[in-house]
């Protein structure tokens, strides 16, 4: 619309890419890695009713657990994942 001056232009253009807000992330298709999903599995009260609450529920407990970015974490979040679970109650 031509409001900006040639200035304002320079520093738009060359302004720093965001990679996106973590709640834009938490539906990008995060899933559990590959060990924590055998450890969920082999809890077979837990994983029955993981499995059978909705999609949404899953994605954003899934991507709770994955976006830790301590290991450690990671674990203490599906542990405690797994326990709701396994007593049939939802942590959110």
């Amino acid at each position: 619309e031509g409001k900006m001056t040639s200035a304002g232009l320079a520093v738009f253009k060359v302004r720093r890419q965001r990679d996106g807000y973590s709640y834009e992330k938490m539906s990008a298709g995060v899933s559990l890695d590959a060990p924590r999903l055998r450890t969920f599995k082999k809890n077979k009260p837990a994983w029955q009713f993981f499995e059978a609450q909705p999609p949404g529920y899953k994605r954003k407990l899934i991507w709770w657990v994955m976006s830790a970015k301590q290991d450690a974490t990671r674990d203490t979040r599906l542990a405690r994942l797994m326990a709701s679970s396994a007593a049939g109650k939802r942590l959110v």
